[in-house]
């Protein structure tokens, strides 16, 4: 699985909010590397999913709230965003803890291609918003 590499079209311009699309970004390449540690017997990408699960949850709720702090009139859309994905990884995890190690490259793509959707388009929509209120 090709791993995700942080760049600078990823910022949205908040030290805090970046720092976590980097953790996410982290934790869905160990993902990557999980599945090639199962391959040899290690249940380390079980923890690589509850780590993000977490994670995730933390994230959103700082992210609502910056949005709520300046005033981003699609909070509520992103809120709905932010639900369809627990909603989502919450399937995928279970059927990766049912399946095993073989759930994972599904697993992996659709975190890819969720974050690179949210982050570089969904969450770039406020961006603006967070310019207009610092700067």
């Amino acid at each position: 699985m090709s791993r995700i590499e942080w760049s600078s079209a990823w910022s949205v311009g908040d030290d805090l909010l970046d720092h976590e699309h980097r953790g996410l970004i982290a934790l869905i390449n160990r993902l990557a590397d999980a599945e090639a540690l199962a391959a040899s017997g290690s249940k380390v990408w079980l923890d690589a999913i509850s780590e993000l699960v977490l994670y995730a949850e933390t994230h959103f709720r700082h992210e609502e709230e910056r949005m709520g702090q300046i005033g981003f009139p699609g909070l509520e859309a992103h809120r709905a965003g932010h639900m369809r994905f627990r909603k989502q990884l919450s399937l995928l995890a279970a059927d990766a803890e049912g399946k095993g190690p073989a759930a994972l490259p599904d697993l992996y793509t659709f975190l890819t291609a969720w974050l690179k959707a949210h982050v570089l388009e969904e969450d770039q929509r406020y961006a603006p918003y967070l310019g207009a209120k610092t700067g």
